[in-house]
């Protein structure tokens, strides 16, 4: 899995999941490469792809079940 299609935010409505440059590794296989997400709050969001691609990982990821190799702000603090 590279990078996801972000779905912007309407103008001034902060994203509440904000995801940017996301690296998951297991072991020294890099599974997901610079992954972008971003939701606005309000929005659904479908992920799918092909076995093996990383749907599994990204969600582990965002969850807080794996832990990344870099990332920024992956959740708003206080959505609205």
């Amino acid at each position: 899995m590279t990078s996801a299609t972000p779905s912007s935010a309407p103008a001034g409505v902060e994203p509440m999941l904000d995801i940017t440059h996301l690296n998951v590794y297991y072991g020294e296989s890099h599974i997901l490469r610079d992954v972008d997400l971003s939701v606005a709050p309000g929005k659904m969001v479908c992920l799918i792809g092909r076995n093996g691609v990383g749907k599994t990982t990204l969600l582990k990821a965002i969850m807080g079940l794996l832990q990344p190799a870099e990332a920024r702000s992956p959740w708003q603090a206080n959505p609205s």
